[in-house]
């Protein structure tokens, strides 16, 4: 990942901030109802970097086992046939979901949107993976559902979740069924608000 300017990486961890808590507004009410039993690693990537790691461009090694990894691969509905494959022995759990908020203007194109069953998936899927498991999320870009689903794993397990707003855009319909949390109406609004606001509020101090 590129390093940002000292001009931008604090302005970005202001939006990062805000985007997160706003997602968290009824939190506390919620927040002993879900826990997770996982304590392993999360690494979050693109779909490209996470095949090239298990070497599914070239040949993936059917009889190698991988006992202490695990994936959770995200695709969405409208995207071609997938051509490549993971190793026979990897264990995997695989999604398919739009990038997208039951609201937003591109609704009309949603054919496949994160809901309950797959929350329920995914909680079933880690609370069953042995101990020190590295689990890997991808999704096509590795920023918002991907970042999404990390966020929340962290934030059940108590850990800290900032890390993930600053480093994608996680989904916050994604993010908010993933805490057990209801949807918010135009949620898929609330991190372009908060940046133009945090960017309004350093333009104005700078020249101000």
């Amino acid at each position: 990942m590129r390093r940002r300017s000292k001009i931008v990486e604090p302005i970005v961890r202001e939006i990062a901030v805000r985007y997160r808590d706003a997602l968290l507004e009824d939190w506390e009410e919620r927040k002993d109802a879900v826990s997770v039993s996982f304590t392993g690693r999360i690494i979050v990537q693109s779909r490209e970097r996470c095949f090239d790691h298990y070497g599914c461009y070239e040949r993936p090694d059917d009889k190698k086992s991988y006992p202490h990894e695990a994936v959770i691969s995200i695709r969405g509905p409208l995207a071609p046939p997938e051509r490549l494959r993971f190793p026979a022995q990897l264990h995997v759990l695989y999604l398919c979901f739009d990038d997208l908020a039951p609201d937003e203007p591109d609704g009309d194109k949603i054919v496949a949107l994160f809901d309950e069953t797959m929350r329920l998936q995914i909680l079933d899927f880690i609370d069953e993976l042995p101990p020190k498991t590295t689990l890997r999320i991808h999704c096509a870009a590795g920023i918002s559902r991907s970042r999404a689903v990390a966020a929340a794993i962290r934030r059940l397990r108590g850990q800290d979740d900032l890390g993930e707003f600053v480093d994608g855009q996680p989904n916050g319909h994604v993010y908010r069924l993933m805490l057990g949390l209801r949807p918010i109406p135009l949620v898929w609004k609330i991190r372009d608000a908060i940046a133009r606001d945090v960017v309004a509020d350093y333009q104005e101090r700078r020249h101000g």
